[in-house]
């Protein structure tokens, strides 16, 4: 069977030109190590000025098909591909790419996986089920790498955007890889009524990320102040809170701390990053409670799997889920405002302490568009995660969702 990246694109001379492409084919120009000495050079030098400059002279494709100049319109014929950036910016909660790769790579919509240029980020190239509506095709992928693994996808729609060379030796091949057949829907955000800053709910939030940041271990400090600018950032879109009081007084206390300069770069990405997903004061408070009666439950039944001494069954009555979590689910009607939770990633964390991976799945997962998890399974999920005991002892568990009437998920 023919691989799925053995498909004809274009070739252009570097990132500036426009005309004058040339026909490769797609497979033979990622396994090619014709320029990986300069790929490697680039990987070695610091100035980011300097090393986008070099990066501009290597030559460049638009994977997503043939075309007889670099604009939309002069599209020859579609490859039935998309690719998609993971850059650095955006992502400061990810430190290891490394195992992010190899968790990519266990999603069987995904074709090839491997290193951008410099080395610091990816790029991925996915098959799609509908090439004329590839906007709204990456659009959806956008969506749900966002909302299920919490990784931005950088905003490239167009179907003639460049992906310049890049060589990396352990690159990820799937050549049967499943099309992906998801379309963009616009995310809908019920509120119930309009919020107006009070003096209470700015002064409640303010402290708890106040706690976040002086309360940060020095190694902890830049992701913490990250998280809270972020949560900040949430409740300024959703009108909670000013603006330039929080940047005031995070600025206040991070400007006793070395590189005053780089934390406040990292106060305004914080903020321009939770600004995209507006938080409820109400559902973030029962997301803190639900959080906290969750941990109990965590406990109670891993201090029994513990005294067990085997897989001893537990009852979903003996785990029955806090009003707690409805509530919050039903107040604000989006993952996002699971703020605390959410906004935890796998992949900043070392592959031997994330139990639960996408590779340990009977069915690796497809992405589709009841991929997302609810609100609940997404903080079962979260917990399960940073407790190895209590995630073999759920696989154990009839847990059924009383409203939905469906068995609760643990992963997707």
């Amino acid at each position: 069977m023919k691989s799925i990246l053995d498909v004809t694109v274009s070739c252009f001379a570097n990132f500036k030109a426009a005309g004058n492409p040339q026909p490769v084919n797609l497979l033979q120009w990622l396994r090619s190590d014709k320029y990986a000495n300069r790929v490697v050079n680039i990987r070695t030098i610091a100035d980011k000025k300097e090393r986008d400059a070099l990066k501009a002279t290597l030559p460049a494709i638009t994977p997503s098909g043939q075309f007889t100049y670099r604009e939309a319109s002069s599209l020859v014929q579609h490859s039935g591909l998309i690719c998609l950036d993971i850059d650095f910016k955006g992502n400061e909660q990810i430190s290891n790419y490394n195992y992010l790769k190899k968790e990519l790579s266990h999603i069987r919509n995904v074709a090839y996986c491997g290193l951008s240029v410099s080395g610091t980020g990816l790029f991925l190239l996915v098959p799609i089920a509908y090439p004329e509506q590839h906007v709204s095709q990456f659009n959806a992928l956008q969506q749900l790498f966002k909302s299920h693994f919490s990784v931005r996808i950088d905003n490239t729609p167009d179907v003639a955007r460049l992906r310049g060379y890049s060589f990396d030796a352990e690159g990820y091949y799937n050549h049967y890889a499943t099309p992906f057949t998801g379309l963009y829907k616009a995310p809908v955000i019920t509120r119930r009524s309009v919020p107006t800053i009070t003096a209470s709910d700015a002064g409640e939030i303010l402290s708890h990320c106040i706690k976040l940041v002086e309360t940060a271990s020095e190694g902890q400090r830049h992701q913490q102040l990250l998280k809270a600018a972020r949560l900040a950032g949430g409740f300024v879109a959703g009108g909670f809170i000013d603006e330039n009081l929080v940047v005031e007084t995070l600025e206040t206390i991070v400007s006793k701390w070395p590189n005053f300069t780089k934390s406040r770069k990292t106060i305004r990405d914080g903020l321009s990053n939770g600004k995209q997903s507006p938080l409820h004061i109400d559902g973030w408070r029962c997301s803190q409670q639900y959080s906290t009666g969750y941990k109990s439950v965590v406990g109670t039944i891993t201090k029994q799997y513990s005294n067990s001494g085997n897989m001893q069954r537990v009852s979903a009555a003996e785990v029955d889920l806090s009003p707690d979590i409805k509530a919050a689910e039903h107040s604000v009607g989006s993952n996002e405002y699971l703020s605390d939770i959410a906004a935890t990633s796998t992949y900043n964390q070392d592959a031997s302490v994330a139990p639960t991976r996408i590779k340990d799945q009977v069915n690796p997962p497809i992405l589709t568009d009841d991929l997302p998890l609810t609100m609940t399974e997404l903080a079962l999920q979260r917990m399960n995660q940073r407790n190895p005991a209590l995630q073999r002892l759920v696989e154990t568990l009839d847990l059924v969702d009383k409203e939905t009437g469906r068995s609760i998920r643990f992963t997707n």
